[in-house]
């Protein structure tokens, strides 16, 4: 399968924020009792599959406008491709979380394996 430059950043930057959230712990002390709450409900979506929407740490800065764009037309991609869901929590129109399918997680795999044995991660 084809994918743009920025689909083939998305699938594997949601599979390691999804990976890296669902292997925290719910319970961990420490954590602001004004954090605990939003802190194990990120962890629970995680284990879900759904992972919160951050393009600012899955392309490293904060995004210009014309990347919002462009990577919200990848979103969209992603999902025609069956890749992905983009889900809202909270019952607004806008996009909160991505989620993906098993054919995207397959695929993000394959790009990461692809990666490492580049010498890329």
């Amino acid at each position: 399968m084809q994918l743009s430059t920025s689909e083939a950043l998305i699938l594997p930057a949601a599979f390691r924020a999804r990976q890296r959230l669902a292997g925290r712990d719910p319970w961990q002390p420490g954590i602001p009792r004004t954090r605990l709450g939003a802190y194990r409900t990120e962890i629970l979506n995680a284990r879900d599959g759904l992972i919160p929407l951050s393009l600012a740490d899955w392309i490293g800065h904060m995004p210009t406008q014309n990347e919002r764009v462009l990577y919200c037309r990848a979103y969209a991609s992603l999902e025609a491709k069956g890749l992905a869901e983009r889900v809202s929590l909270y019952g607004a129109r806008r996009t909160t979380h991505l989620k993906l399918t098993e054919q995207g997680e397959a695929l993000a795999r394959k790009l990461l394996a692809a990666d490492e044995t580049a010498g890329g991660g």
